[in-house]
């Protein structure tokens, strides 16, 4: 009959689990920096419209914020007729909600990722 026999460290333990919350943290930070600089960069490859001077195309940009365990991204225009873009024809011209959900789907197969290695 064959026997297993486990040893561990009970203080490495506990040292590795009191700082898995920051560590995680940090990694959630680096995984929504990297989706907004991808989710940027698919909303001016995508955005449906003509670009005459390519001022709307080139005002797309995408904010990461990472704060206490909070992590958020904003999607938006910098130029004043933006808005219209996203509601004129019924949203024929949308680009930052199409961008949000192709964003989003890739920033939690990433965050899936991140729990799979814990």
């Amino acid at each position: 009959m064959a026997k297993v026999r486990i040893e561990y460290d009970g203080r490495k333990l506990k040292k590795n689990t009191a700082n898995l919350g920051p560590r995680i943290d940090r990694a959630a930070a680096m995984i929504v920096d990297r989706n907004a600089a991808w989710g940027q960069g698919y909303m001016r490859m995508s955005a449906p419209w003509t670009d005459n001077t390519g001022a709307a195309r080139g005002g797309l940009f995408t904010f990461p914020q990472s704060s206490g365990g909070h992590h958020e991204i904003t999607f938006s225009h910098s130029v004043h007729y933006g808005i219209w873009l996203e509601i004129a024809n019924s949203g024929k011209y949308q680009v930052i909600m199409p961008s949000v959900r192709v964003t989003g789907a890739h920033l939690m197969a990433d965050l899936r990722r991140l729990m799979e290695l814990l």
